[in-house]
């Protein structure tokens, strides 16, 4: 099937065929998140619950003048955490808690320089459609900001 732009419906029509090209399919992701170890050991851990992603994994600073600090490494493409459009690679993380169904404000959680282990329950645990709270830090532009992101099914 060929694309048309209006004014351009007649000169399609009449052009030849496109040849034939071979396209090589893509190589399969290296694992989706129900893959990954993470998951499966939550999944092991916490039976006939289902495992929940935000799109976003971190790390912790190797870089001396940033000691301990946990930032954003990698944001899942299309996931919660890149729909946002606000969050990126490098941006710390300062605070986390759950955002209540009920509309009552979030009981956050000062995270800064805390080990990953300390805080990722809060993260993990909470049913797809949930919201966690993140207030981050992007050193590149002096700012802290905070953004909410939905659980979806991993």
């Amino acid at each position: 099937a060929r694309a048309a732009y209006v004014g351009q419906a007649a000169s399609l029509a009449a052009a030849p065929p496109p040849p034939a090209v071979q396209v090589a399919a893509a190589p399969p992701p290296p694992h989706t998140p129900q893959d990954h170890p993470a998951v499966q050991r939550a999944l092991a851990n916490h039976p006939g619950e289902q495992a929940v992603t935000i799109g976003l994994s971190f790390a912790v600073s190797k870089d001396p003048a940033a000691e301990g600090e946990v930032f954003v490494d990698h944001i899942v493409p299309g996931g919660p955490g890149d729909l946002i459009g606000a969050i990126k690679v490098g941006d710390v993380v300062c605070e986390v808690g759950n955002v209540p169904e009920t509309g009552s404000p979030p009981n956050m959680l000062e995270v800064y320089q805390q080990p990953i282990l300390e805080w990722a329950s809060i993260v993990k645990k909470g049913k797809a459609g949930s919201e966690v709270r993140f207030i981050f830090a992007r050193h590149s532009e002096a700012k802290r900001f905070m953004v909410d992101v939905v659980r979806v099914l991993a």
